[in-house]
């Protein structure tokens, strides 16, 4: 019966990895097909750093996870137990830490945009954002450094999970359990930090579509953004394109349904890899592995919800990618809206 139930966890997470994989593929595809626009904006370039955290953790399950279910047990136990078996698994690590870390550098570029003009510099400016960029790159690699040396994460083959084999390095019991300890608080405290800020953020976005200004087109709002001069005038510029776009559309839903979803991820992926290993131990290990099953499968999906997200809450990037599925040409379009 496990050879089998093994298969089956295999294919599926084998079809979720497919998917995930494609879509970043085709999201790549736009940023790539786009990138005199997109290149310009920093929203989008942190948006580029998520896609490769995204494959960081889509390398994991293919070297990791998935070859250790296709092997017999005596060839997975050996695979597992192979002393690079835990290097591997840490880039699912990496691409964790840095995607909490660089969905909440978005939250603050978000956030920028309503706060004193010397705050909106420290994530508007170009060199200064490459800095958070390199920031957090490294602070990612350095927490899994540390965990890699204290509680390396590992796969077990035959309840199908992934967990901290603190066991493995019993010198430090205090520094392993502080360390885990302290990544779970932290996995929980920053997706809520930014469910804060982007409530923060509907509430300046209300303000500013109650005040009255005049209809202008879509070319108007390219070039409110795009000639605004100086870093002095972003603040101005940005607020001004965002009146002139929500004076068309609403945005208090596509807000609101954002900060859900990105923060709701965040926050489910955390509680899944930390609560579901331990509601298995409590069911017979016949049930815990299909129960691990559905964790390995949620945490994959969770992670390929960027791209959806994307092509539901931005039309520029739904019609490129549009475009480049149908072969066609893409027309210049703006960095606001879809030209019509």
């Amino acid at each position: 019966m496990m050879p089998l139930v093994r298969t089956i966890a295999a294919f599926c997470f084998s079809a979720l990895l497919l998917y995930g994989i494609s879509s970043n593929l085709v999201l790549a595809a736009v940023f790539i097909n786009g990138r005199k626009v997109f290149n310009s904006i920093p929203f989008y370039i942190i948006a580029y750093q998520m896609i490769v955290c995204d494959f960081f953790i889509y390398i994991a399950q293919a070297v990791v996870v998935i070859p250790s279910l296709l092997l017999d047990a005596k060839a997975a136990a050996q695979y597992t137990s192979w002393q690079h078996h835990s290097l591997l698994a840490s880039f699912d690590s990496i691409g964790s830490y840095a995607a909490l870390h660089f969905t909440f550098l978005i939250v603050c570029n978000r956030l920028a945009v309503f706060l004193s003009p010397k705050i909106s510099a420290l994530f508007i400016n170009r060199r200064i954002l490459f800095v958070w960029i390199l920031f957090t790159w490294l602070f990612s690699i350095a927490l899994t450094v540390f965990e890699y040396f204290t509680c390396p994460k590992t796969f077990n083959a035959v309840g199908i999970y992934l967990y901290y084999g603190c066991e493995k390095n019993c010198s430090s019991i205090g520094l392993q359990k502080a360390f885990t300890h302290s990544i779970t608080v932290w996995g929980y405290l920053l997706p809520a930090v930014m469910f804060v800020c982007y409530v923060y953020i509907f509430i300046c976005v209300k303000r500013v579509r109650q005040t009255s200004l005049p209809k202008l087109s879509t070319t108007t709002e390219r070039s409110v953004i795009q000639d605004s001069g100086t870093l002095r005038n972003a603040r101005k510029s940005i607020s001004m394109a965002l009146k002139i776009r929500f004076s068309k559309k609403d945005p208090e839903v596509s807000t609101i349904m954002q900060a859900g979803l990105i923060c709701g991820i965040l926050e489910l992926q955390t509680l899944i890899f930390f609560l579901f290993p331990i509601f298995s131990r409590c069911l017979p290990p016949k049930y815990g592995v299909y129960l691990n099953i559905v964790q390995n499968c949620t945490i994959i999906l969770s992670n390929s919800m960027g791209p959806l997200i994307f092509y539901c809450f931005n039309s520029e990037i739904k019609m490129r990618a549009e475009r480049i599925l149908h072969c066609q040409k893409t027309r210049k379009i703006s960095t606001v809206g879809c030209a019509r």
